[in-house]
């Protein structure tokens, strides 16, 4: 499975990605992942545009300094086949693709709706939320940064034009959950409005 490629719309969403976004497209890192810390691919019911209803957006509630490498990893030492998102957007605005989203679902378990979601993941805590500093309980809240929500966008965009207009929700839109984290949703709803426009606009301000 290491020597995965990219075939039909999953290999034209990552040559358009890597003209859209130029050198913060890091590309699809499937194989290299697999390749150095094993898991399975596991093909979507219906690898179709027809078999996607939504692109949609979490947080990791990890560390913000956390790469797609990272998040493969956590999930492999969790039981799950795979990383559990397709496309990781790091803090300073770097794309990967982890998954192909077209062919494949996302570590191949949970509920009905992970076979027909692609799923967008931005590492880091965007909720607020407690954390131990120097022996004591602190609030803490953390923003996005603009290089990931512009990044974001641009792959929304993308995903978009090149499988067909799907629903953009928060991973909270779906289930009860915080994630995306409070911080973090209002910018999926005002992509979510932006991306809406005819015509749309190029770029996430």
């Amino acid at each position: 499975m290491s020597s995965v490629t990219l075939t039909g719309l999953d290999a034209t969403l990552d040559a358009r990605l890597r003209q859209r976004l130029g050198e913060h497209y890091r590309g699809f890192r499937g194989p290299e992942y697999i390749q150095a810390l094993g898991g399975t691919l596991v093909a979507r019911p219906n690898p179709t545009p027809s078999g996607i209803e939504a692109f949609t957006v979490h947080h990791s509630a990890g560390s913000h300094l956390d790469t797609g490498r990272d998040l493969w990893a956590f999930h492999r030492r969790i039981g799950w086949n795979t990383c559990g998102y397709h496309f990781v957007v790091e803090y300073d605005g770097e794309v990967s693709m982890s998954i192909p989203p077209v062919k494949y679902i996302s570590y191949g378990a949970g509920p009905a709706w992970n076979d027909s979601t692609v799923h967008i993941c931005l590492p880091g805590h965007y909720h607020p939320h407690q954390e131990l500093r120097n022996g004591v309980w602190r609030n803490v809240s953390f923003q996005p940064s603009s290089e990931a929500l512009r990044s974001t966008y641009v792959l929304l965009c993308t995903l978009d034009d090149v499988v067909a207009y799907r629903r953009w929700p928060g991973h909270r839109e779906l289930k009860a959950t915080a994630c995306p984290g409070d911080n973090l949703m209002p910018h999926v709803v005002e992509m979510r409005r932006m991306g809406a426009q005819n015509p749309r606009p190029i770029a996430y301000i």
